[in-house]
């Protein structure tokens, strides 16, 4: 048997896949590599349906980062999405920790809180973050915030009023 063959699996002969050309062959391990991950994803629905439960349900753990949050330079994927109310349909889970971090070490903060309290602390939840996409000046941490990023609320700044 020779590296990369099963037992008993018929290999595909090497003069049909030059003659396929390498798009095609791309084309053909895409088509195949996705079938079977639509079709996990498929099953995967109608179970949950059937036994009427939800990754919360099933004390899921980990982390959901959505990439695009809907009204800003890039449409959400879905209307469900483009409306921004997801953050407001995932709070409704008591296992959902939900934030809309604006800078970048507000995200360091909660996933590194995260993954304490999951993996160290043993605790069961769904951290659901959704991260923009703009680009812009991210500034420094503020001294003594973490504790406030994980509650949902800091002293960002001071303003002198006049």
């Amino acid at each position: 048997m020779t590296s990369g063959q099963f037992e008993g699996a018929t290999p595909i002969p090497s003069r049909f896949l030059r003659r396929l050309g390498p798009v095609a062959t791309i084309a053909l391990a895409q088509l195949f590599g996705t079938s079977l991950w639509f079709s996990a994803n498929s099953a995967t629905d109608t179970l949950m349906i059937s036994w009427q439960i939800s990754a919360a349900d099933m004390r899921a753990k980990g982390f959901l980062l959505g990439g695009t949050a809907g009204r800003t330079s890039l449409n959400g994927e879905g209307l469900q999405h483009q409306d921004g109310h997801s953050l407001l349909n995932a709070i409704a889970f008591p296992t959902v920790r939900a934030y809309d971090p604006a800078f970048h070490y507000e995200t360091a903060v909660i996933i590194f809180d995260g993954l304490k309290k999951l993996y160290e602390d043993g605790e069961t939840a769904i951290y659901y973050l959704m991260v923009g996409n703009d680009n812009y000046i991210m500034p420094k941490m503020p001294e003594g915030c973490k504790e406030g990023i994980i509650k949902g609320i800091y002293k960002f700044r001071t303003k002198e009023s006049e």
